[in-house]
């Protein structure tokens, strides 16, 4: 009786699992990073649009009590808005395009974020800069 031999699979799963295991792996966390960036991206925009309607009621003559607006005070309303933003990464800058504070002038705020990635954390790179500007101007309500 002649025994035929057998064809084993053993090790055939390992190899393949080896060649494209790290493959979907990277698609999976680039995917997880992507979202992460976006959601990022879109909650710092909001929130300078947010720090920008904070500062168009708080000029020269404003009646609010932490009137006139500095960039600090920005930075703490967009904190207060922009869930999920670091505050050591961020940076706000006001900028008086008409040179005061006066109704009717117009004011940008710059924003500075640095968002950083899982990835670039475990290897010790720096993350991604992202920015953000929103230009209004100042106005109060008028007296009665």
């Amino acid at each position: 009786m002649i025994r035929r031999f057998r064809q084993t699979h053993v090790g055939q799963n390992l190899v393949e699992f080896a060649l494209i295991g790290p493959m979907f792996i990277i698609l999976v966390f680039g995917i997880i990073e992507g979202g992460r960036l976006v959601w990022t991206n879109h909650t710092l925009g909001n929130a300078t649009k947010e720090g920008a309607r904070y500062t168009s009621v708080r000029g020269s003559g404003s009646t609010q009590p932490d009137a006139p607006a500095s960039s600090a005070d920005i930075k703490s309303a967009m904190l207060d808005k922009g869930t999920g933003l670091d505050s050591s990464n961020l940076t706000v800058n006001l900028v008086l395009l008409d040179g005061d504070m006066n109704d009717r002038s117009r004011f940008r705020v710059e924003s500075t974020y640095t968002h950083d990635l899982i990835v670039t954390s475990i290897f010790g790179m720096s993350g991604i800069t992202l920015d953000a500007t929103s230009t209004d101007m100042f106005w109060r309500e008028p007296d009665d």
